[in-house]
C-alpha cells in the first residue's frame, strides 16, 4: 500500500515524533516554573509583620512574653505555625559558661500543643 501523507518519507515521522517529544518538555518546564511561582511563599512571608517591641509581665508569680503578629492581607492565613525561641547563656554542670544556646518558648496563644 502506498503512504498518501508522507509518500514512504520516514524522516517526516521521526521530525513529528521529536516535535512531540520536545513541546512535552517545554509543556513541563512551563508548567513547573508557574508551580513554583504560585507555590512560593516569600510575598506571603513579606505581608506578615511582628511589632518591633514586646512586653514581659508577671501574672500570678510567672513571667510571660507578649507581643503582636500582624496579617497584612485580607485572606485570613490557614494553619499557619508559630515557634519562637529565646537565645540565652547557660551555666553547664561544670561551672563553664555556654553562649548562644537555643531554648524553645512555649506559646499560649495560639496554642502550639508541644
Amino acid at each position: 500500500t502506498r503512504d498518501v501523507f508522507f509518500d514512504n518519507c520516514w524522516e517526516a515521522s521521526v521530525l513529528i515524533f521529536l516535535e512531540s517529544i520536545v513541546s512535552i518538555l517545554l509543556d513541563c518546564i512551563s508548567l513547573g516554573i508557574v508551580y513554583s511561582h504560585i507555590s512560593s511563599g516569600r510575598r506571603r512571608a513579606t505581608s506578615i509583620l511582628f511589632s518591633d517591641r514586646a512586653v514581659i509581665h508577671r501574672v500570678h508569680g510567672e513571667l510571660f512574653l507578649a507581643f503582636q503578629v500582624v496579617e497584612q492581607k485580607k485572606h485570613p492565613l490557614v494553619e499557619a505555625h508559630v515557634r519562637c525561641y529565646a537565645v540565652r547563656d547557660e551555666t553547664d554542670a561544670w561551672g563553664r559558661r555556654v553562649e548562644f544556646q537555643p531554648c524553645a518558648m512555649r506559646l499560649e496563644k495560639p496554642d502550639d500543643e508541644m
